[in-house]
């Protein structure tokens, strides 16, 4: 007969090698739902149960749940519920898996034939046969006169392998998630951005123009802007006697929550410049230009989130009118501010 023992008793709480990096994990998955859900209030409050949940998965079990093994038997603690087994009623004690996260445990299976998984210890799915055993003799040295008909059943090669491979199917699960809701909020689009230039108004329409080229090309003409609605649209015209010989408009498209004011102000470049097939290189990160007859010249170019559209209607050389249509629209571009 081996003696019980019963010197203390023995708590047993689960795995925490992930207390490191599930926080990590967690607050990945934090930013990329919040991002989803606008970083606003209500959707940290509704991302919050999710987020507690994935921390108790990954962490392995809640804080507070615990096996206690005595000289009596073995009881545990879970969240809400707790339960208790005298050694003579216990007839077996395996190592199974536990689930993709919390990697083995123990199960305890009565004379009867009653199996109860036990909260606690749980073991990480790098733990070695070794380690385990180890762990349930120390359990099994409490059982006393128990012990030597208390049959201890060792991890299966199979339970391994179903482990590691819902580890990684866990781990695969939580990345295309995170993937997922990066991609549908798209930060990088958002004016914050490191890198991300982008306008957040726009100057007054007739100041963007050098004077001294307008006196240049069209001597005489005088500006006249055009009353616009809204801050993101701005148009002024030169005319000299009752014909319009140059005008600028500045097109912007907002910087909102939900970002994305570059990619919208690209859209818009594309029916802007349709019919417009001869590129302008060097200008803005796209431009064109069009001549499409009686001396007229239209240049269209974007920068960030803000269009400029000069249309040039002088008696010049198609190249120099071209040449002078790109000046106006590199001083446009120049004059306004993108931070």
């Amino acid at each position: 007969m081996i003696p019980a023992d019963d010197t203390e008793s023995l708590v047993l709480r689960p795995w925490r090698q992930w207390a490191v990096l599930g926080p990590v994990i967690v607050t990945l998955i934090f930013y990329a739902v919040c991002m989803a859900m606008l970083v606003g209030p209500g959707g940290v409050m509704t991302a919050a149960p999710l987020l507690v949940y994935v921390a108790v998965v990954l962490t392995g079990r809640a804080p507070w749940v615990r096996t206690t093994v005595n000289a009596k038997g073995i009881a545990w603690r879970r969240a809400w519920t707790s339960a208790r087994l005298p050694w003579r009623e216990i007839a077996e004690i395996a190592v199974t898996p536990r689930g993709p996260a919390a990697g083995f445990g123990l199960v305890v299976t009565t004379r009867t034939g009653r199996r109860a998984p036990l909260p606690a210890p749980t073991f990480g799915t790098p733990t070695s046969e070794g380690a385990m055993a180890a762990q349930v003799e120390a359990i099994l040295a409490k059982a006393g006169a128990h012990r030597d008909r208390i049959v201890f059943v060792p991890l299966r090669p199979w339970g391994r392998r179903a482990a590691v491979v819902g580890h990684a199917g866990l781990v695969g699960v939580l990345g295309l998630v995170c993937a997922l809701c990066l991609y549908l909020a798209s930060p990088w689009t958002a004016g914050w951005w490191p890198g991300r230039n982008e306008a957040a108004r726009l100057p007054a329409p007739c100041s963007v123009v050098d004077e001294a080229a307008v006196a240049r090309i069209a001597p005489g003409a005088r500006p006249e802007p055009v009353a616009q609605a809204g801050e993101e649209r701005r148009e002024c015209f030169w005319a000299a006697g009752d014909d319009s010989v140059l005008s600028v408009h500045l097109e912007m498209q907002g910087r909102g929550p939900d970002g994305g004011a570059s990619e919208r102000a690209r859209v818009f470049y594309a029916s802007r410049a349709e019919g417009c097939s001869a590129p302008v290189p060097g200008l803005g990160d796209e431009a064109c230009v069009e001549k499409p007859g009686h001396g007229v010249v239209r240049l269209v170019a974007r920068e960030a989130n803000v269009l400029v559209t000069v249309v040039l209607s002088v008696d010049l050389p198609d190249g120099e009118s071209v040449r002078e249509a790109r000046g106006l629209a590199a001083g446009a571009i120049g004059a306004i501010e993108f931070e």
